[in-house]
């Protein structure tokens, strides 16, 4: 891990951060589609690397974002960690949960003395085919955690389309390159820019205690009403979307 990309991720616990990271598989964790039988069963995972012998093929995740992942599970233990999800429309979900494990991605059901914390959920894992809106629908059952809360990367727009449309913020990531630390960075400072105008525009809409009641209705004394004044039109804001931008370049 470079140094500089270990001092960027001291600012991702940093608060506000997403309540749930979504991943997509193929292309984004990736760069093979584990439904191919060549990355089928048996799995023998290779002791010391990250990377699982599979039936015809040696498989292996994009370096930077199995980085992102473990940095991710090696939260500090005085700050909240990140909660890990899947969204894939992979056919093989046992394959892809197989690989997740086999790459020391999944959360422990029962953590070891010393072993990291944290990880993809096996609970969180939506790995079937059907749309990115019934894997976001159900995570969302699962989880507790509503859309806005949700960080979700894709290496294909219309799936980043699908997820911005239900509320989440989404990212699309290269399908050469995966979630690289400059794509994550990306995606996260979206998420806190929409999640900084919500606060803002649902400060200026909560009137003060303070305010007298004539000046809450807009009104002025005489009952005369020509419009709100100019004082009286909220802040700009940065309306940050969901999606925000092409393919990384590295």
């Amino acid at each position: 891990i470079r140094r500089e990309d270990a001092q960027d991720a001291a600012a991702w616990f940093a608060e506000p951060h997403p309540e749930l990271l979504v991943l997509d598989l193929d292309q984004t964790l990736w760069a093979f589609d584990a439904a191919n039988p060549r990355y089928g069963f048996p799995h023998q995972a290779q002791p010391g690397e990250c990377r699982v012998q599979c039936a015809g093929a040696v498989a292996t995740p994009f370096p930077e974002a199995v980085e992102i992942l473990l940095q991710l599970k090696a939260k500090p233990d005085s700050v909240t960690g990140w909660r890990v999800g899947v969204a894939s429309a992979n056919a093989q979900g046992k394959v892809c949960a197989s690989l997740l494990l086999g790459f020391g991605l999944l959360q422990e059901r029962r953590p070891r003395p010393g072993a990291l914390r944290g990880g993809v959920e096996e609970a969180l894992l939506e790995i079937h085919g059907g749309t990115k809106r019934a894997h976001f629908k159900r995570l969302a059952e699962v989880s507790g955690v509503g859309y806005p809360g949700m960080l979700f990367f894709d290496d294909r727009e219309s799936n980043v389309r699908i997820a911005q449309g239900m509320g989440a913020v989404g990212h699309k990531v290269s399908p050469l390159e995966g979630l690289t630390h400059k794509a994550f960075a990306a995606g996260l400072a979206a998420w806190r820019s929409r999640r900084g105008s919500q606060l803002s525009l649902s400060s200026w809409l909560r009137p003060s205690a303070s305010t007298p009641l004539r000046e809450r209705a807009g009104g002025d004394e005489g009952g005369d009403d020509d419009g709100p004044s100019r004082g009286s039109m909220p802040p700009a804001t940065d309306h940050a979307v969901g999606v925000v931008g092409a393919a990384q370049g590295g």
